[in-house]
């Protein structure tokens, strides 16, 4: 009986080799892995905007491409169309749905047929600014697929005002 109670009390007994974490370690981790995320955040961040003026630009070629297939096809651009909204025949080459969303960007899809010195051009909308990038971002932009002056080329801001950004085609 003495036996037994000496191997219970020793089960009872917590090992002498379990060893936890201080206070001081868990603290030193949380530091460390502060800073490394201080140092990958803004690498991320930026690589984000990377990211969304390479899908801007894909779209927005893609888009200027489709209008100049129904030209090609029909002999004259459509006619214009609401922002956000594709004119009538377009759905052949571009899907509604996807020219409603919002642009990588921010604003939404517009196509204007004439005026503001275009022929025709596919571009972004603002509506009261709202969303804008900045123009910083937009000469990022037209440096990648104009000549990276917003006032000429075929990549222009239209209106400051109302944030008209257009890739504009056609005489």
């Amino acid at each position: 009986m003495m036996r037994t109670l000496a191997v219970q009390r020793d089960r009872n007994r917590r090992p002498s080799t379990v060893r936890a974490f201080t206070l001081v370690e868990m603290i030193v981790v949380v530091l460390i892995i502060g800073i490394l995320g201080s140092v990958a955040a803004p690498r991320l961040i930026g690589t984000s905007q990377v990211a969304s003026i390479n899908a801007f630009n894909t779209q927005l070629t893609t888009y200027a491409d489709a209008f100049d297939l129904y030209k090609a096809e029909n002999g004259a651009y459509p006619s214009n169309a609401l922002t956000g909204t594709l004119p009538s025949g377009m759905d052949k080459f571009i899907n509604p749905k996807e020219f409603a969303r919002p642009t990588p960007l921010g604003g939404y899809w517009d196509y204007n047929a004439s005026g503001a010195g275009l022929n025709a051009g596919v571009g972004v909308e603002y509506l009261n600014g709202v969303g804008f990038p900045g123009t910083a971002v937009l000469l990022e932009v037209d440096s990648i697929i104009d000549d990276g002056n917003l006032a000429t080329g075929t990549l222009i801001l239209v209106d400051v005002t109302s944030k008209w950004f257009y890739w504009r085609y056609g005489n």
